[in-house]
């Protein structure tokens, strides 16, 4: 004969913690057990202890087997019952999509849900605050922070610090997407210098609205979809506004010639016309030796003690 089905191997097995030899053995001697106490034959209390660990050895493998498999029987139910769901929100969400780009292709307006709004409305923001990064992106006295934002919540999107004074400008994002057909939403930005509020900017998007036409059977354009960011290019004024009255670029001419002791950039003040200090370096606030002229006293652009080229000037003509 051919084993075409093991029923052990196929759906016994996995639950199963012996073997099929294993098993059949014990389950032979709890039959003769079985038989030994239905046909009325005398038990002892010797006898009596050994029919009881049969049994419960049995039990034991049993109702672990049942376990395992009832285990693994609810996590089927709920993988399969959440492929249910997946499968009714994919049909659902596909059936959606098709009337409403049926109803586009009709009334010839854009419809968007919340996440092409969103996608929309961050490319802009987006575009805007890296024209700011580029604008101060050999700046080495700032550091600049831009976090794309989510737009699903209040969240701080850019920040610019400034490495000595730590005066800091600050972006806050207040979003109101609503993907109704249309309906407005609105992203509101609030700017900080030091943590005190400067202004507030707002840029929408209005969803396009379609409704159906009984006399022509088809569905016509209520609303247009429109957006208005213009005040995108507000807040980028305002940025660099409070960038060139309260944190300064440092000209090159006031810079030394020579590199910072410690982090051995090439930002170290030599002016004593800003709030900085002499000697301070403008990348990592360490304060440099400054060498005065032994004549005029004036600042030397050198990490040696020595003469201006005035005072060298002045002294090669007596």
């Amino acid at each position: 004969m051919e084993v075409d089905i093991d029923f052990w191997e196929d759906y016994f097995s996995p639950w199963f913690s012996c073997t099929l030899r294993e098993f059949q053995g014990k389950w032979t001697n709890f039959s003769t057990d079985r038989n030994h106490v239905a046909h009325n034959k005398l038990i002892d209390f010797k006898l009596y202890k050994k029919f009881k660990k049969s049994m419960s050895d049995l039990l034991s493998i049993i109702t672990e087997a049942e376990d395992k498999f009832s285990k693994h029987l609810e996590e089927e139910v709920a993988n399969y019952l959440e492929e249910l769901e997946a499968m009714e929100f994919a049909d659902t969400y596909q059936r959606k999509t098709d009337f409403k780009e049926l109803i586009e292709e009709e009334a010839g307006v854009k419809i968007r849900d919340a996440e092409e709004i969103i996608q929309l409305l961050r490319e802009h923001i987006t575009t805007i605050f890296e024209r700011i990064e580029q604008g101060i992106y050999y700046r080495s006295d700032i550091e600049v922070t831009y976090n794309e934002p989510l737009l699903s919540s209040y969240e701080e999107v850019f920040q610019i610090v400034h490495n000595i004074s730590k005066n800091s400008i600050k972006v806050d994002v207040e979003p109101h997407i609503d993907e109704s057909e249309g309906s407005t939403s609105h992203v509101y930005f609030l700017v900080f210098y030091n943590d005190v509020h400067q202004e507030s900017f707002v840029i929408s998007y209005t969803n396009g609205e379609a409704e159906f036409d009984e006399e022509q059977a088809s569905y016509m354009p209520k609303t247009n979809e429109e957006m208005d960011i213009s005040a995108l290019e507000e807040l980028e004024a305002l940025i660099n506004n409070l960038l060139e009255n309260k944190m300064p670029e440092v000209p090159d001419d006031d810079l030394a010639s020579y590199p910072c002791e410690k982090c051995n950039e090439y930002t170290v003040n030599l002016s004593e016309d800003n709030q900085y200090g002499l000697g301070t370096c403008l990348y990592c606030g360490h304060v440099n030796p400054v060498r005065i002229c032994l004549r005029c006293e004036a600042v030397l652009d050198q990490p040696a003690e020595g003469l201006c080229e005035s005072c060298i000037e002045y002294i090669n003509e007596q």
